[in-house]
């Protein structure tokens, strides 16, 4: 009876108002849990409601970010291993080469920018996971207004958080503490954990590891620089200021 990013979210110990939850999936979901809902008005593109432990309400945006991802790995690297694709990526210097990944989480479209002839597909590639991590952090940056609770922590699982560039991608990009929980399966395993407290009356969250990753201080400047390039050029041309 619950939906599967909240009870990822719950199995990975997100219970406090101003915790943010990032389940990395096919359709990757933002969960920030709030002490009441907010006013509905102006919020049309995110999702409220109650959240799975009841004491709780939620704030919910979905982005197509593991469909773009795997559409493109399969049209340009095939049935090629992620140590592949991953060793390729790591080749790719922050900024893909100039190339520039404007996504519409709305319409779940991406459009491609500055793509020179010579760009290899590790470069588009890469640009994908570096314009689909700006794009989460701006609605990181919008849920913490439209939920007026100060977001404290991230805390991500998925597939997608095995691979040591997608973290670091991500925390370099977020511009929060983030740390990264391996559990398996973390939304079946927040169903049973609700079944058991439907039963027992209680269902003690387990002892998880949360890691977080530590960027290089000029690793993190090249993607401040990445994300202000971003602001100023891509999200200035949009039709909408929330488009991308």
């Amino acid at each position: 009876g619950g939906h599967d990013h909240f009870c990822g979210a719950y199995a990975c110990g997100v219970s406090q108002a101003g915790e943010l939850f990032i389940s990395a999936g096919t359709s990757e979901a933002q969960v920030v849990l709030s002490r009441k809902l907010p006013d509905r008005s102006g919020l049309d593109d995110i999702d409220l409601g109650s959240f799975v432990d009841s004491e709780h309400a939620y704030l919910h945006v979905a982005i197509p970010s593991g469909r773009l991802f795997g559409q493109w790995r399969a049209l340009l690297y095939g049935d090629a291993s992620d140590t592949e694709l991953y060793r390729e990526l790591e080749g790719v210097p922050v900024g893909s080469d100039g190339i520039r990944c404007l996504v519409d989480r709305r319409r779940w479209q991406m459009t491609l920018r500055n793509v020179p002839t010579t760009a290899g597909r590790a470069a588009v590639m890469r640009s994908l996971l570096e314009g689909l991590a700006i794009v989460a952090e701006r609605v990181t940056a919008s849920l913490e207004v439209a939920s007026g609770t100060q977001i404290v922590r991230v805390l991500a699982a998925g597939v997608p958080t095995r691979h040591r560039l997608w973290r670091e991608i991500r925390a370099a990009t977020c511009a929060r503490p983030m740390a990264f929980v391996g559990v398996e399966e973390p939304s079946a395993l927040g169903a049973a954990l609700l079944a058991q407290r439907a039963v027992t009356g209680s269902a003690p969250t387990p002892e998880l590891v949360a890691t977080s990753i530590e960027v290089p201080a000029e690793v993190s400047e090249a993607y401040g620089a990445l994300r202000r390039d971003y602001e100023a050029a891509a999200w200035r041309s949009a039709e909408r200021s929330d488009e991308i």
